[in-house]
């Protein structure tokens, strides 16, 4: 009788302790409300902050997907997503990993925190990161090896670029890999270079990228190549120059990223010409390969 009954409990406590793998998308949030906080202000200022655009995208794209969930609904399957966030005045806010299935993010907000404002920034923060982190294990998976050696060993980053590109140029001091399938409009340019001196302000970083661009990107048509678009101000967030560049001589366009000059031993830049497309995954799959690490 004894076995049976710690071979049941031992059966129990297993049983309790293996949770499946999350659901959803990294760039989904489920955001679960009772009846007392769901019309609360500080609701709205969670949602405006973690909906807000991604700036140097060719129409409005958000910065995550926002599912709103009552309390009494939340149950199933929407337990085990894997990016949630609790809106109580329950409990005090922290993160806990994991509650309801595995590579999960639930983090508990409090409405009555004295430091709201600072932390809806700190969650966001959290969740941003976590998705880029699911890109670069997600680029992992699908490693073009051999490109992939090559650029760390040269440029002294350890970067990790997909199989779907393909090594277009090679110099001393410039690399262009790129992913323009002829049997598809999408065309994806990541350069890496070492710029000869430092680069010292913003407005330098620009100059050089279209430097580089008018040299090595060009069009189909004569006298055409990428560059910029001084219409349409860049800004810097999250480690990177975000703005849209143009083709001069020509109507193509899209976003570019270019990575900040504070290392003075490298510069990265990507494009991307998707018509019709949304446009986030790929900017978020390229911000993956180009951060450093």
């Amino acid at each position: 009788m004894r076995l049976l009954i710690i071979i049941i409990f031992f059966f129990a406590c297993s049983t309790e302790s293996v949770k499946l793998d999350s659901t959803g998308h990294s760039s989904e949030i489920v955001i679960v409300s009772n009846t007392s906080t769901a019309n609360n202000k500080q609701i709205e200022k969670l949602e405006k902050l973690f909906s807000s655009e991604i700036y140097g995208l060719t129409r409005f794209e958000p910065q995550f997907k926002l599912l709103n969930v009552k309390e009494s609904n939340f149950k199933s399957i929407i337990r085990r997503h894997k990016n949630i966030i609790i809106f109580s005045d329950k409990y005090p806010t922290k993160k806990i990993n994991n509650v309801w299935s595995k590579n999960q993010i639930v983090w508990y907000l409090n409405s009555n925190d004295i430091n709201f404002n600072q932390k809806i920034h700190e969650i966001f923060d959290d969740f941003y990161l976590q998705e880029l982190k699911s890109y670069r294990a997600i680029n992992q998976s699908n490693r073009n090896t051999k490109l992939s050696e090559l650029l760390s060993v040269k440029y002294g980053k350890r970067f990790v670029v997909t199989n779907n590109f393909i090594k277009a140029y090679d110099s001393d001091k410039v690399t262009i890999v790129t992913d323009n399938k002829s049997n598809n409009e999408l065309i994806q340019h990541l350069v890496f270079f070492k710029p000869e001196k430092p680069v010292l302000s913003k407005n330098q970083l620009y100059m050089l990228t279209d430097s580089l661009s008018e040299r090595l990107l060009k069009g189909s048509k004569l006298g055409s190549y990428v560059k910029i678009e001084n219409m349409y101000e860049p800004i810097l967030y999250k480690g990177f120059y975000r703005g849209l560049w143009k083709l001069n001589k020509g109507f193509m366009g899209g976003p570019i990223i270019i990575s900040s000059y504070n290392d003075l031993k490298i510069i990265t830049f990507g494009i991307v010409f998707a018509p019709n497309t949304d446009k986030r995954s790929y900017i978020k799959k390229m911000e993956a390969i180009l951060s450093f690490e």
